[in-house]
């Protein structure tokens, strides 16, 4: 026993500095998001979704060509993986900030 205890180390913690990156980040739209969860793991996708195409020679075919579009295509940007607790401090944290931007805009 007392050799297990002579094994044992000490563990230290100390708050570290998170550097972010000012240039070089990728950048992407994105205008939806499917947030999906199975009780421990919030996975959330955010995708682009741009409104359909529509072509046509005239405005009659236009019109066909629309009526037929039954849906669009969402392009993933990114897909998430993250923790209940992680992003109920995120969701806390983007809340805040929406908070501060619209009392500097006046809103």
């Amino acid at each position: 026993m007392a050799d297990d205890d002579s094994k044992k180390q000490d563990v230290q913690y100390k708050p570290l500095d998170v550097v972010w990156p000012t240039s070089n980040s990728p950048c992407a739209f994105a205008n939806n998001a499917c947030i999906v969860s199975d009780g421990t793991i919030v996975h959330v996708m955010f995708a682009q979704v741009n409104p359909p195409f529509i072509t046509g020679r005239n405005p009659d075919e236009a019109k066909e060509h629309f009526e037929k579009t039954t849906s669009v295509e969402a392009s993933p940007v990114v897909r998430l993986a993250i923790p209940l607790s992680s992003f109920r401090t995120m969701i806390k944290t983007f809340a805040e900030h929406i908070d501060k931007m619209d009392k500097f805009l006046g809103q």
